[in-house]
This record gives C-alpha cells, sequence and structure tokens, in this order.
C-alpha cells in the first residue's frame, strides 16, 4: 500500500492538471484508509488466531506509519497550491499506530489465556497440597502444567522471534506472558499457610523450571547466552521475574540464609509482610524465627 502512495504521488507531481494531483492525492488517503477498513475484516479471523500473521500485519501498520512522516513532505514542494502546503499523511499515522497495538495485544491476551488454560486447573491444589511431605498426583498436575506452558512459549517464540518482530517489541510481548505464567505460581505459594519441608525443596524445583523460560529470549551483551545475560534481561521485560527468583531461592534456604539475604538485598522485592508469611508458613517457630519476624516488623 505505500509502494502504490509512493507511485500515485509521482504521477501527480508530473500532471499539469491540478485537477489530476488533487485526485491523486486523495486516492492515495483513500487507498491507506481502505487498507486499515478491509485487512482487519478480510483477516480477521487469521490475525486473530495464528501469532505469525498478527504479527506480520502489526509490522505492516508500524512501517506504514513510519514512511507517512515524511510522505507529505517528499512530494509538497512538486504539488500545485494549495496541495503545496496542504500535501500531508501525519493525521493518518495515530490511527496506523492504534491498528498495530490492537492487532499484537489482542493475540498477546489470547496466548495470556491459553497459558492460563494450560497451567490453572493443574495447579488448582497446589496450595493445600503445600502443608504434605508427598504431593503425589498434584506435585505431578503442576510440574506438567509449566512444562506444557513453557513449550506453548517456545512455539509462539518460532512464530515470532527469527526477523519477524522487532527485539525490543518480541520481549515486551514474550515478557509479559512470562510475568502470567510467574503470578500463576506465586499465588498459590504466597497463600499457603503451611509449606512442609518437602514442599519447598519442590517449590524451589517448580521455580527453577519455570524460570527456564528465560532461553525463549534473545542473548544479550557478547551473544554467548549466558545465565547471567539472561537473568539481566528477563529481569528488564518481566515484571514478576525478581520476585519470582526471590521466594524461589527462600524456598532453599535456612534462617541464616535468610537473614543473610535481608542484608543483601535479596528480597528487595517482597514486602515485610509477605515475607513473614512466608517466615511462618515454613520454618517451625524459634528464637531466630522470632527475631527475623521482628526484624521485619521494624
Amino acid at each position: 500500500i505505500s509502494s502504490t502512495n509512493n507511485e500515485n504521488n509521482n504521477d501527480s507531481t508530473s500532471a499539469n492538471s491540478k485537477m489530476l494531483a488533487t485526485t491523486l492525492y486523495k486516492a492515495s488517503r483513500e487507498l491507506l484508509d481502505l487498507f486499515r477498513a478491509i485487512i482487519p475484516t478480510t483477516q480477521g479471523n487469521v490475525t486473530s488466531t495464528i501469532p505469525r500473521c498478527a504479527a506480520i500485519l502489526h509490522n505492516d501498520c508500524v512501517y506504514i506509519s513510519h514512511i507517512l512522516h515524511s510522505l507529505g513532505l517528499k512530494y509538497r514542494e512538486r504539488m500545485p497550491p494549495p496541495l503545496d502546503k496542504l500535501c500531508t499523511f501525519v493525521d493518518m499515522i495515530p490511527p496506523f499506530r492504534e491498528l498495530a497495538d490492537t492487532v499484537l495485544c489482542d493475540m498477546v491476551e489470547r496466548q495470556k489465556l491459553q497459558l492460563a488454560d494450560i497451567v490453572f486447573d493443574r495447579c488448582e491444589g497446589l496450595q493445600l497440597s503445600l502443608k504434605l511431605n508427598e504431593g503425589g498426583k498434584v506435585w505431578s498436575e503442576a510440574e506438567t502444567g509449566v512444562r506444557g506452558a513453557h513449550y506453548n512459549l517456545q512455539q509462539l517464540s518460532q512464530a515470532w522471534k527469527e526477523n519477524i518482530l522487532p527485539s525490543e517489541v518480541y520481549c515486551r510481548a514474550m515478557g509479559s506472558l512470562i510475568d502470567t505464567l510467574l503470578s500463576l505460581l506465586l499465588d498459590p505459594v504466597m497463600k499457603a499457610e503451611d509449606i512442609s519441608e518437602s514442599a519447598s525443596h519442590f517449590v524451589s524445583s517448580l521455580y527453577r523450571s519455570a524460570l527456564n523460560t528465560r532461553d525463549i529470549l534473545p542473548t544479550v551483551g557478547d551473544g554467548s547466552g549466558s545465565d547471567v545475560e539472561k537473568d539481566k534481561l528477563a529481569r528488564s521485560s518481566c515484571a514478576y521475574w525478581e520476585r519470582f527468583a526471590a521466594v524461589g531461592s527462600f524456598m532453599d534456604m535456612s534462617l541464616i540464609d535468610v537473614a543473610n539475604g535481608l542484608a543483601n538485598g535479596t528480597f528487595r522485592t517482597l514486602t515485610g509482610a509477605e515475607l513473614s508469611r512466608l517466615l511462618m508458613a515454613t520454618f517451625d517457630d524459634s528464637e531466630k524465627r522470632k527475631r527475623l519476624l521482628a526484624a521485619l516488623a521494624d
């Protein structure tokens, strides 16, 4: 559509007729309006269900909006009056940007629902099972849910990552989806009133598996893809990453380790009330626990 727009404007500059120039200018604008009206309607089922198609339409709209910044200026000086002052397409940029955002955001929301379908039911009994020494089927189902969510994200990554979405947009979209998974796993643990030692180790293992979703993010730094580099990008892309990692680390800690973690900022993403709740749920009553709870209360 942008190519056609260019050609139409080029024809108008060589035309001696003011009417022809005006007609071609209006035709260029109408072609752009037709794109916004027809493509979402005729291809709506495709762009709302196929991630790669949604990403391509998003990119098309972003590209067109970029071209429209300077398209009017490119031909304005060669236009006859009054088009030499009125030739512009900048007013059409916001609708194209809005369409790009809508298409991609709708797809992200659809993928969030799929993740919830995969994980939520399988983690439904996790909160109550954490007081047990053996979770049996409940723990196994939770692990299956995490593996299923990771596979789903890997498939989506293949549709978006390679030369499809720009890196920044890709990281924002995938970071939002990873946050959905992390929040679904955080909720039952943060609400648990009693967590056995065996359950603590299970939660730590489960969270480590969930943190492997960082592999779907692009490499940064020197491109070697080390865990440190992946964690750095994950922290900047996912709002829940540090909070989730802190709770996972907590589950394998002793009271002395927790005290050291408080000193070095390991739990800076958790509130005092949240950390106190985890302490009371995970550790038996003792003088060390009382001192830590008192420190958190202060």
